[in-house]
């Protein structure tokens, strides 16, 4: 509080100097509560030798928790010892409806999914493999991920095909678009 004092009466030296007023808004600013970030990130690999597509989409896991205990109303406990028996079930059908990719107009099949948790940085990363794919010229994505739970998630595309990298964001308002390679 002493700091917060010394600060604002320096701010109040320097009055209507713009080092006065940004002294003054540094402060106010790093005494308030971080605004909370509602992101998800799809990353798209084609890798063309293998000719397979590797879809990644990670995700909070306290937000993937929340989304669905309003969808089944009882806790999943995700990377606990008492994690749900069906965790990994509700998840893949949680992203499954959530989440679909058109590849060269064909919608592709999400069929396995191999699940991490990263403990520490409390994340979750949904892997799914698809096999087979000869060409890659444009993939669409719809992407509804969390915007039944938070008004301002953004779901971040990130694909990388024949040598290019390309991003497309989405959310409420854009919840699908086309990527051309």
């Amino acid at each position: 509080m002493e700091i917060m004092k010394r600060s604002f009466a320096g701010a109040c030296r320097c009055a209507g100097s713009a080092v006065g007023i940004a002294l003054l808004l540094g402060v106010w600013s790093s005494m308030m509560p971080a605004h909370p970030l509602y992101v998800s990130m799809c990353q798209i690999e084609y890798d063309s030798g293998a000719r397979t597509v590797r879809i990644t989409i990670t995700v909070f896991s306290d937000d993937l928790e929340n989304a669905l205990y309003q969808q089944h109303q009882r806790r999943m406990l995700l990377a606990t010892e008492r994690e749900a028996p069906d965790a990994r079930t509700l998840i893949y059908n949680y992203l499954h409806d959530r989440a679909e990719f058109t590849l060269n107009g064909l919608p592709l099949t999400l069929d396995s999914l191999s699940r991490r948790i990263d403990i520490h940085e409390a994340r979750t990363k949904c892997v799914f493999e698809i096999p087979g794919i000869a060409d890659f010229k444009e993939i669409s994505v719809t992407s509804r991920i969390f915007l039944e739970l938070y008004d301002s998630q953004q779901n971040l595309v990130r694909v990388s095909a024949n040598g290019k990298k390309k991003n497309l964001l989405l959310d409420k308002d854009k919840t699908s678009g086309t990527i051309f390679f």
